[in-house]
């Protein structure tokens, strides 16, 4: 037992330790660097002989004594069958905790980084942490399984360490469906089932097995527990509303676009603007040769609304980037309420007050409306926290997200999977979770992509008054009419460069963007 307990330990401290150097990548990267941990385990275990006996392996390891339970209840571990009783306690309490861990917070981050990584540091998680946090639980696990084996078997030897058992141990996992409960237990019946079944010759038992399995993955996406789970609860169906229609939306080319004077007479005079709550001060993103931004300044006061315009490519998004933290600057600065948050990483910044949503629909679809709000508000804690009446807050959770759901007009679809949303719907859950992690910037990139005339006035509605509720909110949009009625201020990109800034009337009629932007002058606003 004491062994069994350094096994464990000395597991995690290993995951722990290999973790933090690679778990910093992702894909092929992280792929190639496990394959090569493992690979220099065997020759360790191969080397070190004086602790491993090498090649020969370590045998004669003895069982440990029966248990007693209760004084009456008996575990004999020297016999096949309470060893199997004793795996099968292992492997009820390690469900038991996967079961606790995934119905928590920490599960539901966990979910979050599973969907959309760059959504979950945007919402305050801190994605390196809470991986490598499941990383080292799950080498404490297999350290636990480690020790188990080594003592039922009483013989080890190098070739355990090798590819073969972490490569079966995946396809296990996602047969049975990843990230399911019971996905990698099931995977591993189905699959040593088949096995076993299929045993003719072992040409013919890897043939058949294989076939079966390849069937498997190409019906079966998501598992077998996942595609089961989906046909009785119908998460797999298409979303109702109106589909993707963004890039319909989106010209592009502005040659058509131009100043309706009537539209921006009443925004056309020049007003005294609040002190700056956030400040972007020289911004530059360079790739390579390429100025994706260019040495831009802009500021965002509290209750303002800041338009961003410019054609694409114009490194609109680039911007928002730098400034949500999601990409890394090259040079500059950004300041909030003036204080310099230029070196922290985007869930820092979130944590600290600037919110931001993405051009595309990025939310959990296959969870509730109130699911979604439960994992955007986990790592809010902001100081300056978003409330209805723009003062700081202390409530929980709870009231935080019946408030914002309110606020945003989706009280009634709290418990409907963001699946099921409309586009508009999807559009406003995800300005909801912004605002769930308690803002007190919000950035907005391209918040009406994708809706039609008729479906713009909710949300339209939902900025205005959060306005007035003394939010700062930069927006980024092609629609033209709504972006020039809803800023306060205005910033034009072209090219990576700020070539005019001012109230909308005024930018709209400079020469300057007309030319560069809008092609001609005598065209209605779109």
């Amino acid at each position: 037992w004491p062994a069994l307990a350094v096994g464990i330990v000395l597991s995690a401290l290993s995951g722990l330790c290999f973790g933090y150097i690679t778990m910093r990548a992702s894909g092929h990267y992280f792929a190639v660097s496990s394959l090569a941990f493992a690979g220099a385990c065997v020759v360790l275990l191969k080397t070190w002989e004086s602790v491993t006996r090498g090649a020969a392996g370590i045998f004669g390891i003895s069982r440990p004594a029966d248990i007693h339970l209760f004084g009456t209840f008996k575990i004999p571990l020297s016999t096949t069958q309470g060893m199997y009783y004793l795996v099968a306690l292992l492997l009820m309490i390690c469900l038991f905790v996967v079961y606790r861990l995934d119905r928590n917070n920490f599960g539901r981050r966990m979910t979050l980084i599973k969907v959309d990584p760059v959504l979950a540091g945007a919402l305050g998680v801190d994605v390196f942490k809470f991986k490598l946090l499941a990383f080292i639980i799950s080498a404490a696990m297999a350290g636990a399984a480690g020790g188990f084996y080594a003592s039922y078997t009483s013989y080890i030897d190098p070739s355990l360490a090798s590819y073969h058992t972490g490569f079966m141990a995946l396809v296990y996992s996602i047969v049975g469906g990843s990230g399911r409960l019971f996905g990698p237990l099931i995977g591993t019946a189905v699959v040593l089932g088949l096995g076993e079944a299929l045993r003719i010759t072992d040409t013919l038992s890897q043939l058949f097995v294989g076939v079966a399995l390849i069937v498997i993955l190409l019906f079966m996406r998501d598992g077998l527990v996942g595609t089961i789970a989906g046909w009785f609860s119908g998460s797999q169906r298409e979303p109702h509303g109106h589909g993707n229609r963004g890039s319909a939306d989106i010209p592009v080319a502005m040659a058509n676009h131009a100043v309706d004077e009537a539209s921006t007479a009443v925004s056309s005079t020049p007003h005294d603007r609040p002190a700056p709550l956030l400040a972007a001060r020289n911004l530059t993103k360079s790739y390579g040769a390429v100025k994706a931004v260019d040495d831009i300044d802009i500021t965002v006061g509290q209750g303002e609304i800041v338009g961003i315009m410019g054609p694409n490519g114009a490194g609109k998004s680039t911007l928002l980037g730098m400034i949500s933290g999601t990409i890394t600057s090259s040079s500059g600065e950004v300041l909030l309420d003036g204080r310099p948050v230029t070196g922290l990483k985007a869930f820092r910044r979130s944590r600290l007050g600037i919110a931001r949503t993405f051009q595309t629909n990025r939310v959990l679809l296959d969870s509730t409306v109130h699911e979604n709000m439960l994992a955007a508000s986990l790592s809010s804690s902001s100081a300056a926290r978003w409330r209805g009446d723009g003062q700081a807050d202390a409530s929980d959770d709870g009231d935080l997200i019946a408030r914002v759901l309110r606020s945003t007009e989706l009280t009634n679809k709290s418990d409907v999977l963001a699946s099921a949303l409309t586009v508009e719907e999807q559009r406003l859950l995800g300005v909801a979770m912004a605002l769930a992690t308690r803002p007190s910037v919000l950035l907005l990139d391209e918040p009406f992509a994708g809706l039609r005339e008729a479906e713009m006035p909710r949300l339209r509605s939902v900025l205005e008054r959060l306005k007035g509720e003394r939010l700062a909110i930069v927006i980024i949009e092609h629609k033209l009419k709504v972006l020039t009625t809803l800023s306060d201020y205005m910033y034009v990109l072209d090219q990576g460069k700020v070539i005019s800034s001012g109230v909308p009337g005024v930018v709209l009629n400079d020469p300057v963007v007309i030319e560069a932007y809008l092609g001609s002058s005598h065209a209605d606003v779109a």
